[in-house]
């Protein structure tokens, strides 16, 4: 048995020398980046649809395969959505892919706060809301945190 085991743990550490070996440095997977843009928000009595782009870069010399992006949407330190986009999308090297969301926000999860939006939004004020989550691709986990501007039209 203990012939077997150290048979076993030999083989491993051949398998990880050899994957250690050739592993070049360029291959590695590098931290992107994420931005929000093309957002959009409109009442559909009694929701808010709200639409964005997470523009992700892809700084490697290989493509990357995103997987998901699990966060939430706040208003004044409160969720307000969750967001949930699973669609794989693949990110060639050294380029930007906009991968599309869309939430659904019933106008009732504003809560308390819900006469102050349409307060803002009646007297053309920003309304801000705050993304934060986390992308998914391959091997990575990319915290993502980025203040949103609500221009709500009917």
């Amino acid at each position: 048995m203990a012939k077997n085991t150290g048979v076993i743990l030999g083989l491993i550490g051949l398998g990880a020398a050899a994957l250690f070996i050739s592993r070049k440095k360029g291959d590695e997977i590098k931290n992107l980046s994420v931005s929000v843009s093309d957002v959009s928000a409109k009442f559909s009595s009694p929701n808010v649809i709200l639409n964005l782009n997470l523009a992700v870069y892809n700084p490697n010399t290989n493509a990357v395969q995103f997987q998901k992006f699990l966060g939430n949407l706040y208003y004044n330190n409160a969720i307000i959505s969750n967001i949930d986009a699973t669609k794989p999308v693949l990110i060639p090297a050294r380029q930007t892919v906009k991968i599309p969301v869309q939430v659904s926000i019933p106008a009732i999860k504003f809560g308390a706060n819900l006469l102050n939006v349409l307060n803002k939004i009646l007297s053309k004020t920003k309304v801000i809301a705050v993304l934060k989550g986390i992308l998914y691709v391959e091997n990575l986990r990319v915290n993502v945190e980025h203040n949103i501007e609500l221009n709500l039209t009917a």
